[in-house]
């Protein structure tokens, strides 16, 4: 994946919750869209180069080698989602689910992104200290669908506690995790952006 989050340009700016009509909601009022024409499934690792190769093409950059990525999969199984629509891949969702040394390495800029360690993740069915959101891929606005349900998924348990991170690499990204709530790192030389959850607010969501 990107060792950044970016998104292709060839469909414009997407809402993970386009189905309803309004402001673009925060990540934790995300709902699922109503029916369902896109499926969002863990990312097999077969699936690796297709996925490496559709947001190479879309991003005009090149991605972590397919042995980082099958590294990480393996890992935590819920780092990499793809969405499928008619068995056409349309888009895909990357994380990294880091634990207490993750988050303190990635808040002072100190992770290798490209290439992370396994050290830095927490174990499969642990609550991440944090989830990093690695890449965000999309051949076509039908993968909004697909977002929206890996987000949803993140709403449960063990993620509804982990805060998130992302730096965002375009105009377009900044704006999709504007959107959806994340706010810059003071101070941080990249820009981070952290999306704090509503369980972790001292004061009642609006």
């Amino acid at each position: 994946m990107a060792p950044n989050l970016a998104h292709s340009p060839r469909d414009g700016t997407i809402s993970a919750t386009q189905n309803r009509p309004g402001r673009l909601r925060e990540f934790d009022q995300v709902t699922l869209p109503a029916g369902q024409r896109v499926e969002a499934r863990r990312v097999r690792i077969g699936d690796i180069p297709l996925l490496l190769g559709h947001g190479e093409a879309g991003m005009g950059v090149a991605l972590a080698p397919a042995i980082t990525v099958a590294r990480i999969a393996r890992a935590h199984p819920d780092s990499l989602w793809g969405f499928w629509r008619h068995d056409r891949f349309v888009g895909g969702f990357a994380f990294l689910m880091l634990n207490r040394h993750g988050v303190e390495a990635l808040i002072g800029d100190a992770l290798d992104l490209g290439d992370p360690p396994t050290s830095v993740f927490a174990a499969p069915g642990d609550r991440p200290a944090g989830i990093y959101v690695w890449a965000l891929l999309r051949s076509s606005a039908v993968a909004a669908e697909g977002i929206a349900r890996v987000i949803v998924r993140l709403q449960q348990f063990p993620y509804e506690r982990s805060d998130l991170f992302a730096l965002p690499a375009t105009p377009d990204g900044l704006r999709f995790m504007r959107g959806l709530g994340f706010r810059p790192v003071p101070g941080h030389p990249r820009s981070l952006h952290h999306y704090l959850r509503f369980a972790n607010r001292h004061e009642p969501v609006r």
